[in-house]
């Protein structure tokens, strides 16, 4: 299987399919989030064995958004969409 690295727009993109027409990313690497002090505290209220997959689906809920910073407006709002 053939790897390509594609760069644009300030992001990576990684695909196993080099045709312009058919490119489908399977990994884009972006800019990081940034969390608050605030929103970094209500991360502690998820149990630890669970945390970095909870920060996962909350930082990619972000990005979706275009959101680049994690408020604890952010983190209510995916609460709410995860629960």
């Amino acid at each position: 299987m053939l790897w390509h690295v594609f760069y644009g727009r300030g992001r990576m993109l990684l695909s196993n399919h080099a045709q312009g027409r058919n490119f489908r990313p399977i990994f884009v690497m972006s800019d990081p989030i940034s969390w608050t002090a605030e929103a970094t505290e209500r991360l502690k209220e998820i149990p630890f064995f669970v945390r970095p997959a909870a920060r996962k689906k909350i930082e990619n809920f972000a990005r979706e958004a275009g959101i680049t910073e994690i408020t604890e407006t952010v983190y209510e709002q995916a609460k709410q969409k995860f629960n």
